[in-house]
């Protein structure tokens, strides 16, 4: 008998142990613009976050920007109506608005909301943006939905239908690969990457229908496929091969993947028979988010849109009877500029940290890429180095700065950049 219970005290403890998570996000509410609820559709990585939420006694959503705990609505073109798509690190966003009697695309630059024109007769819709200034969509000519190329200055390319009907873009990565799906005028689609002049069929978990999502650096792509069953999985498409991710429901369950990090983390969301939940796929192995936040937040976690090169999710959830947005924040995370002292003070841009550092400080970069302007205008000598890992403990790399330096005053050392 005493080894019975010893063996059931043991097999319980391993379940136990296998089962338990650990609280791994700190989870924000983003609030919303007066109205009750509100999205978070984008996050870039300097945690700035855009979405949609209805304004004060309005049932329209606007567009709005999410900054360091302070929302901005960004208003409209001319009408009650805009949802944005994407933001990238210089702080664009695109989406789409009411235009008088019309709706068309929007790109916000600088605090204003513009309208670059349209190439459709039905509307220009971007739905997806790099940080070289570089977006992609589909425009509708009332016959013909196709994708596009552009930046943010209304050069347009025309991505072809590769022989389908109609396509669109969903994502575009810093290399100018751009993915979406080619689509017939019966709900046939193929996902698909434009790689240059070259259009890559990436095929289908069963059913003839799939699209693709997004794609990071690495050219790993995701999105989600018909399987034969009917229903709709998300997919891992990487070297020529599509995995099918699965739901967290087996082979009957419904899952969509709708971001991909340069880590290869995944997120989106799984649909079970009575909840919806958001989703975090690691190494393609699938996790409710709901078990990685405090259990005694309030929350439910449905929907995760979208998730940076930190780590950080983005999506919408329920708290108190309402959906909102919400941001996911890793409690290990670490950003990639710091100033060096006794207790290091960690910065996600290099200009916040040039800005705070004392005369004679030493800032430290992680080997990474930083897209933003320095201007260097203070009377201090400082030291920046790059090329530091993650835990600023070897120094043998190169971080990547895009942008202009600007200098005006003071002395500044800079090693192991590239410009």
């Amino acid at each position: 008998m005493k080894n019975l219970i010893t063996s059931l005290i043991f097999c319980v403890s391993i379940f136990i142990c296998k089962n338990a998570v650990a609280v791994q996000y700190e989870i924000t509410d983003l609030g919303t613009l007066g109205g009750l609820s509100s999205s978070a559709k984008a996050i870039n990585d300097l945690g700035q976050v855009t979405g949609s939420s209805p304004t004060t006694g309005s049932a329209y959503t606007h567009a709005f920007m999410w900054d360091n705990g302070v929302i901005t609505d960004l208003g409209t073109l001319d009408g009650p109506y805009s949802y944005p798509f994407d933001i990238n690190n210089s702080g664009q966003i695109i989406g789409y608005s009411s235009n008088g009697a019309n709706y068309d695309q929007f790109i916000w630059i600088d605090g204003v909301m513009n309208f670059p024109g349209s190439i459709g007769a039905n509307g220009t819709y971007p739905l997806g943006s790099n940080n070289l200034g570089h977006y992609v969509g589909y425009f509708d000519d009332g016959v013909t939905k196709e994708a596009f190329l552009t930046n943010f200055y209304g050069t347009y390319i025309p991505l072809g239908t590769n022989g389908w009907n109609h396509s669109l873009a969903y994502s575009i990565n810093e290399a100018d690969k751009i993915v979406g799906k080619m689509f017939d005028d019966v709900n046939n689609s193929h996902a698909c990457i434009w790689d240059n002049d070259t259009v890559i069929d990436l095929g289908v978990l069963g059913r003839n229908n799939s699209y693709a999502r997004s794609i990071n650096s690495s050219d790993q792509i995701v999105g989600s496929s018909t399987i034969g069953s009917g229903h709709t999985h998300a997919f891992f498409w990487e070297a020529g091969s599509m995995y099918d991710l699965g739901t967290l429901t087996g082979i009957y369950g419904t899952s969509y993947a709708n971001a991909i990090n340069d880590s290869g983390q995944v997120v989106g969301q799984s649909i079970t028979e009575s909840a919806y939940h958001a989703v975090i796929w690691e190494n393609q192995e699938l996790f409710d988010l709901n078990t990685f936040i405090d259990s005694g937040s309030g929350w439910t976690l449905n929907k995760a849109h979208d998730i940076n090169n930190y780590g950080q999710i983005v999506g919408e959830g329920t708290i108190n009877g309402e959906t909102h947005a919400f941001l996911l924040t890793p409690y290990n995370l670490v950003y990639p500029v710091r100033i060096s002292d006794f207790t290091p003070v960690d910065y996600r841009s290099l200009q916040a940290a040039y800005n705070d550092a004392a005369d004679g400080d030493l800032i430290q970069c992680q080997t990474s890429f930083l897209n933003e302007d320095l201007f260097l205008d203070l009377n201090k000598t400082i030291i920046i180095e790059g090329g530091y890992d993650s835990e600023y403990s070897i120094n043998n790399g190169v971080t990547r700065l895009k942008g202009k330096i600007t200098i005006s005053d003071g002395t500044v050392v800079i090693e192991n950049f590239s410009l």
